[in-house]
C-alpha cells in the first residue's frame, strides 16, 4: 500500500480511468459537477497461500507492510465452490467475522469463488440453481460484511473423471437433447439471475474474472464457427447475462490471464485491443454497449514463470534477467490496465499463512515454497515511484522478430528515447493540447498515441487534441518499425482537463 498520501494522489494523477465522450456531455458534466475522478491502479494479490478471513482475523499484523492493495481471500479455510449443489451454512460464510476483519491498509479485497464443483454442473436443474441463488445471496451479504469490492471469480474446471465435466463445455454427449443455442440462452438467463443476486447488498460489486469470453475467441482463433469446440464455449452467454442486468455502478473485469506469459512490449496494448476490441464480437450484441461501459481490462503477474522458480520453467536465465523482466511487466501491466492488476504466485509465501490443501503439490513437481526475495519486495514500490514521476523504464523488451512465440529466445532490451512532449498538462474543458513527437532519426518507425490505454491515432510529429475527457488523462506513444518488429514506448505524461 501507499503510506504518502501525496504519493497516493501524484499516482491517482497518472493512471486515471477515463472514457472518451461527447462535448455535450462534458458539458452537462461541467454543469452538473460530475467530473470524472482519477483512479488509482491496484495491485491484488492471489496466490496459493493468499491468507483467509478467518485466519487474517486472528493474525491482523501478517498482512500490514505489504505491497499490494488488497486480497483475493477465501471467506473460511475451505474453498468456496459456487456451482455446488449445497446449501452454504455459517461454517461456509462466518458474516460476524467477515464484518470484522482488520484489513488496515488494505481496502481493495476480492472474496475468492471457484465457477465449479465437484460433481456434474447441469444448467437444466432447476432445484440445483435455486440452491446456487440463495448461496449467491449469501454471498453478496459476505461482500457487504467484509467491506470487499466484489468476487475474485475463477471459472477454470479442475476436476476429471466421474463423469463429471467442466460447465462452460458444449458437447452433444453433453446435452443430446438440445442446441448450443437452446443451451446459450439458458446459461445466459442463469448469468441474469446469478448477477441479480450478487447485487442483493451491493450495487457497486465488481467481479474479476480470471478471464471473460476473451479465452473463448482465443480458443476458436477468432473464428466463431469454431466456438462451440472452445473449453469456455458457454462463458460469453454467461457473462451477456450478467452485462444485461449489472447495476451502472458494477464493474466487470477480464483478468486476462493469458497474460502471465507476456514477453515483449507491445503484447500489452495489444492485448488491450484484442479484449476490448476483438472478444466483444462473442458477445450477444444487445449488451455490446454495456460491454464497451462495464468491462474493465486487466493483467496479470506471473512470478513463478518469469522468475523461473519452477523446473518446469527453468531456462537458465540470469536472475538480473529475469527481475528486468519481472519489473517490465509490472510497469507495463498498471501503466495499460484500466484499474486493476492481479499478482498470481504459487511459490513465494508473503504473509506466512499457509494453504494446507496445496502443500502437497510442491515436491512432486520440484517446487520448494519461500518467502520472496528482497529484491522482489522492492520491485513493487520502485516500479510505483517511476510511474509517480512519469518516467521510463529505460528500456524496452522485444522479442527477434522470427522467435516471438518461442519462450526460449531470450528478449533484447532497447534504449528508450524521450519523444512525447504536450504544449501544457493542465488545461480547461475544450482548450487545446498539442502533442508533439520529437523522433526525426526514426522515420521508419509508425508512431500511435495511446490516450488511457486506448489507440487514438498515429501521427508522425504533431497532433492537436481538443477532445480530451474532463478528469485526469495519460498519454504515451508507442513507435513501431514493422518491418522486423522492433519498438519503443515513451514514458507516460498526464493532462489535467478541467471545467
Amino acid at each position: 500500500m501507499l503510506r504518502n498520501p501525496c504519493l497516493a494522489i501524484y499516482l491517482c494523477v497518472l493512471l486515471g480511468i477515463v472514457g472518451f465522450v461527447s462535448s455535450q456531455d462534458l458539458i452537462e458534466s461541467c454543469s452538473s459537477d460530475n467530473v470524472y475522478q482519477a483512479v488509482d491502479k491496484q495491485l491484488i494479490y492471489n496466490g496459493w497461500h493468499a491468507p483467509d478471513a478467518v485466519w487474517v482475523s486472528r493474525n491482523p499484523q501478517s498482512i500490514q507492510g505489504s505491497p499490494f492493495d488488497g486480497i483475493a481471500f477465501r471467506m473460511t479455510n475451505a474453498d468456496a465452490f459456487l456451482f455446488e449443489n449445497r446449501l452454504w451454512t455459517t461454517d461456509d460464510v462466518p458474516l460476524e467475522v467477515l464484518g470484522q476483519v482488520p484489513w488496515g491498509d488494505l481496502d481493495e479485497n476480492f472474496i475468492k469463488v471457484l465457477a465449479q464443483s465437484p460433481k456434474q454442473m447441469d444448467w437444466f436443474d432447476e432445484a440445483r440453481w435455486e440452491t446456487i441463488l440463495t448461496n449467491t445471496g449469501l454471498l453478496s451479504q459476505a461482500i457487504s460484511a467484509s467491506g470487499a469490492r466484489g468476487i475474485f471469480f475463477d471459472p477454470e474446471f479442475y476436476y476429471s473423471g466421474d463423469g463429471a465435466f467442466s460447465p462452460w463445455v458444449y458437447g452433444i454427449q453433453f446435452y443430446p437433447s438440445h442446441t448450443i443455442t437452446e443451451v446459450e440462452a439458458l446459461v445466459r438467463q442463469r448469468g441474469a439471475s446469478f448477477m441479480e443476486a450478487l447485487q442483493t447488498h451491493t450495487s457497486d460489486v465488481r467481479v474479476l474474472s480470471y478471464f471473460l469470453g476473451s479465452r473463448t475467441f482465443f480458443e476458436a482463433e477468432g473464428d466463431p464457427a469454431q466456438k462451440d469446440w472452445s473449453n469456455y464455449a458457454l462463458i460469453p452467454a454467461f457473462f451477456s447475462g450478467m452485462l444485461s442486468v449489472a447495476d451502472a455502478e458494477a464493474v466487470i473485469i477480464d483478468g486476462n490471464e493469458d497474460s502471465y506469459y507476456i514477453d515483449d512490449t507491445l503484447q500489452f496494448t495489444q492485448q488491450y485491443q484484442f479484449i476490448r476490441e476483438q472478444s466483444v464480437s462473442y458477445y450477444d450484441t444487445d449488451v455490446r454497449t454495456q460491454y464497451g461501459d462495464e468491462v474493465q481490462v486487466s493483467f496479470a503477474i506471473y512470478p513463478d514463470y518469469v522468475m523461473e522458480l519452477w523446473p518446469e520453467y527453468d531456462r537458465g536465465r540470469s536472475e538480473e534477467y529475469s527481475l528486468r523482466w519481472l519489473e517490465h511487466n509490472l510497469y507495463h501491466a498498471l501503466l495499460v490496465s484500466d484499474q486493476y492488476v492481479w499478482w498470481y504466485d504459487e511459490i513465494y509465501n508473503w504473509f506466512g499463512y499457509i494453504n494446507e490443501g496445496l502443500i502437497g503439490l510442491y515436491e512432486p513437481s520440484g517446487g520448494v515454497m519461500q518467502s520472496p526475495s528482497d529484491a522482489v519486495r522492492a520491485l513493487v514500490p520502485a516500479v510505483r515511484e517511476r510511474l509517480i514521476s512519469e518516467q521510463g523504464l529505460g528500456y524496452e523488451m522485444s522479442k527477434p522478430y522470427d522467435y516471438r512465440d518461442n519462450p526460449d529466445i531470450d528478449a533484447e532490451w532497447l534504449p528508450l528515447p524521450a519523444i512525447l512532449k504536450v504544449s501544457a498538462q493542465t488545461v480547461q474543458l475544450g482548450e487545446p493540447v498539442t502533442v508533439t513527437l520529437d523522433a526525426p532519426q526514426f522515420n521508419d518507425y509508425q508512431f500511435d498515441l495511446y490516450i488511457n490505454s486506448r489507440y487514438y491515432q498515429d501521427f508522425r510529429t504533431e497532433i492537436m487534441l481538443s477532445d480530451l475527457p474532463l478528469g485526469v488523462n495519460t498519454l504515451f506513444v508507442r513507435g513501431t518499425r514493422w518491418s522486423d518488429l522492433q519498438h519503443f514506448t515513451s514514458p507516460p505524461t498526464t493532462v489535467r482537463v478541467g471545467c
